[in-house]
């Protein structure tokens, strides 16, 4: 039987960090519908977000796993305040691996009369 969530998950090694300590998410590459409905959310509630914090907030939902700890060396929540810690490298390349094209091409199938 086919699974309700059939996104595929991609591993990503990230860049910025140690060679000797690498970092990695395991991310889907597409958002889900929840995740455009929590960045809906976010901006009825807060008007003025940017959209560096909706990047962080979807990227949050993307990453399905990672190996980063916190300060106390336990493995570090996937939140979108964590996801901004993140080097600006590492960042970039979370954003280049996932695939809006599907998104970008829905919303515009919707705005066709």
């Amino acid at each position: 039987m086919p699974k309700l969530d059939n996104r595929e998950i991609t591993k990503v090694d990230l860049p910025g960090f140690p060679k000797d300590d690498p970092a990695w998410v395991k991310m889907r590459k597409e958002p889900s519908a929840n995740g455009l409905m929590q960045v809906e959310e976010a901006k009825l509630t807060n008007p003025n977000i940017g959209n560096t914090r909706i990047g962080f907030l979807l990227l949050a939902d993307l990453i399905q796993e990672w190996n980063l700890t916190d300060a106390h060396g336990d493995l570090a929540q996937i939140t979108p305040e964590n996801v901004g810690t993140l080097p600006m490298k590492a960042l970039v390349k979370l954003q280049e691996d996932v695939d809006f094209d599907e998104v970008k091409s829905l919303s515009k199938a919707k705005k066709k009369p």
